[in-house]
């Protein structure tokens, strides 16, 4: 969910907070902002804000909910081959990750984690590198050779590879 729709939840959220709380003094006897609110739209300018705010409302619900309901489903890349759809688990993907980049000469130990849609993912690698290795260099022909497996197995591009190196270590991390 990006900034847009978090804003628009957030503020979606305490306008609803308001209202429950108007409802719940309502129910308790206190009417005068319910005669406010009718006295407003007994002018034309009152109801038409009074629309607009319903329409908005109602603009705001909609794109909730295609943010929610509306995208396809996370965790899998799917593509479209002439013989029907195939489906491939973002874990898939890691796994694949993982193993490439234990294989690196230089590299003693990675996690990875991927995201990404049906053109390209986007992988973050967590590195453990031997002392007698040259970082920079270690790093470079690992993110070659992700990008280049990961294209060749699962078929497509990788448009980021961000690399931490977390500890430069003869020993394996401990999970």
């Amino acid at each position: 969910m990006g900034i847009f729709d978090r804003t628009v939840l957030v503020l979606y959220t305490l306008s609803l907070a308001l209202i429950s709380v108007l409802l719940v003094l309502l129910a308790l006897g206190w009417y005068m902002p319910f005669d406010l609110l009718l006295d407003y739209n007994q002018d034309p300018t009152g109801r038409l804000v009074t629309g607009m705010i319903g329409l908005l409302f109602l603009v705001a619900s909609l794109r909730l909910l295609y943010s929610a309901f509306g995208q396809r489903r996370a965790g899998q890349i799917i593509l479209d081959t002439e013989m029907g759809e195939v489906k491939i688990s973002l874990k898939a993907v890691e796994n694949l990750v993982n193993k490439v980049g234990k294989q690196v000469k230089g590299i003693r130990d990675v996690k990875a984690t991927v995201g990404g849609n049906e053109k390209q993912v986007k992988v973050t690698l967590y590195a453990w590198v031997q002392p007698e290795s040259n970082v920079p260099e270690v790093t470079a022909e690992l993110q070659d050779t992700i990008k280049r497996q990961v294209r060749n197995v699962i078929g497509v591009e990788v448009s980021q590879i961000r690399i931490y190196v977390e500890d430069v270590t003869n020993e394996t991390r401990r999970s």
